[in-house]
């Protein structure tokens, strides 16, 4: 949002990841699922139909579902700044905001009826979990999600965001907060130095092998 005369979004090819002829991204994922016999959740952005349109996002969605596993609600609120025609201009005299912690409850609510609008506009099941983006939430959202008819959230990665609320610092687990289920993103305590605490995301994308494989040993 800093130059968008020239920077703009990246669309499909930011899943794809493609390498050449290589699938390096999501249909890379897929296939080390099926070929382990697991399924996979999916948080998938809906918000971005505000600026590329109902696809390429439905055609990526709906092979997620055709191939067995679960698409959810994943959005980023800076997404809604495209619904301006003059977003170029608009955006350089207020930087979009991305987290919901910030956003007004009216702002939140019209946030997730768009994106359950846009699961049906897909052909999809609708969502029953949702995650924010950049997993910045406050409390407000679970009464907002019970109201939307969302049972179930995965809003909480303490690598990722701290919350002010102490009561949300979960690091994994779950856990009634009103009466949505919250499901964290697991999260643990990366390399201990003196006076200093750094939280990791357990992750797909963040975390090596040999971590992976370390975390999961202390997990059992």
């Amino acid at each position: 949002f800093t130059d968008p005369a020239v920077n703009h979004p990246v669309g499909a090819q930011s899943v794809e990841c493609r390498i050449d002829a290589e699938r390096a991204g999501v249909d890379f994922i897929l296939d080390t699922l099926e070929n382990h016999s697991l399924k996979g959740v999916f948080f998938v952005e809906v918000l971005n139909t505000s600026y590329f349109g109902d696809e390429p996002m439905g055609a990526i969605a709906r092979k997620i579902h055709k191939r067995g596993h679960d698409v959810q609600f994943h959005a980023h609120p800076c997404w809604t700044a495209f619904s301006d025609a003059a977003w170029q201009t608009s955006v350089l005299a207020n930087r979009p905001s991305d987290s919901f912690a910030e956003l007004c409850d009216a702002d939140i609510l019209r946030i997730l009826d768009t994106g359950r609008r846009v699961f049906s506009r897909w052909g999809l099941p609708a969502p029953c979990a949702f995650r924010a983006g950049n997993l910045q939430v406050d409390t407000r959202i679970y009464p907002l999600l019970e109201q939307a008819g969302i049972p179930l959230s995965s809003n909480i990665g303490l690598g990722t965001f701290q919350p002010a609320d102490p009561l949300l610092r979960l690091a994994g687990g779950r856990h009634w907060i009103g009466r949505t289920l919250e499901i964290p993103v697991s999260a643990y305590l990366d390399v201990r130095l003196p006076g200093m605490r750094r939280w990791k995301t357990f992750t797909v994308v963040g975390t090596g092998g040999r971590e992976a494989r370390q975390w999961l040993g202390h997990a059992s």
